[in-house]
């Protein structure tokens, strides 16, 4: 479970980004750019502390059912 301050500054962005997209739609621009249209954000833990869960809470945050999720560990 994610501290409370760091849950809304996650939300927070999320949130931010969603606006955007509608915005970028609205304006036209995903006709024109290609790119610059994705989210990254990096969450990082040793196994079982919820980094799956958190990308999964983040879809249902969003509406979506499931959210793209690449990982490597280094």
């Amino acid at each position: 479970m994610l501290p409370e301050e760091q849950k809304e500054m996650l939300l927070k962005t999320v949130d931010n980004f969603a606006k955007f997209r509608q915005y970028r739609k609205r304006a036209g621009l995903e006709d024109i750019m290609s790119y610059g249209a994705g989210l990254v954000i990096m969450l990082c833990g040793a196994s079982g502390t919820g980094k799956t869960m958190t990308v999964n809470a983040v879809a249902h945050h969003l509406g979506e059912s499931h959210c793209p999720s690449y990982g490597r560990t280094f």
